[in-house]
């Protein structure tokens, strides 16, 4: 049901299992993520803290839980949640785009850059991290860096050129020769 986006079923599929193991912390998580598809966010950031009490070291639910708080404007919360969070090298790129896209919301395009940076020497193939460091630098205003970031988001992903022309985060560049030379290119 969740893949079909039929999420009312899927939400009533997790209450079963739940009542069937009420000690799983994925059903919890599961559902909580069905929660937050359906814009219950409260109820969502209860059964993540369920789902989390009855497994501290599930980092699904705890990366859930951070989108939850990002997308209910406080991302402080989150900020706090992954300063005290000790993790290893596995997670450390979950880790720093999750902190990115909290500091980005609080307005500190500085720090967020610094986080995807630390992501990129995790996993420098990843276009998405490109992507966001362009959007930071084009935010920061500096914009031959910016337009070098993301002709290598879009050289890692092609499909990336077709989200950068309504992108607001590139209003600093979009001006540019080599913006519009990449626009130009638009699948």
């Amino acid at each position: 049901y969740s893949e079909i986006e039929n999420y009312n079923e899927a939400k009533k599929c997790f209450e079963h299992a739940i009542k069937l193991d009420p000690e799983e912390p994925i059903f919890l998580s599961s559902k909580a993520e069905i929660l937050f598809e359906l814009k219950e966010n409260e109820k969502a950031i209860d059964v993540t803290n369920k789902a989390l009490k009855l497994d501290s070291d599930y980092t699904d639910a705890l990366f859930l839980k951070c989108d939850i708080l990002i997308e209910m404007n406080r991302s402080e919360e989150v900020i706090k949640i992954l300063d005290d969070l000790e993790y290893d090298e596995d997670i450390v790129t979950d880790v720093k785009e999750l902190e990115s896209i909290a500091y980005h919301e609080l307005g500190n395009d500085i720090k967020g850059l610094e986080c995807v940076n630390e992501a990129l020497k995790f996993e420098s193939d990843n276009g998405s991290f490109w992507y966001n460091k362009a959007c930071y630098l084009s935010l920061l205003g500096r914009q031959e860096e910016a337009n070098d970031a993301l002709l290598i988001a879009t050289s890692i992903e092609p499909e990336n050129i077709n989200e950068i022309e309504n992108d607001e985060d590139f209003e600093n560049i979009k001006n540019t020769e080599r913006f519009q030379k990449l626009l130009n290119q638009s699948v």
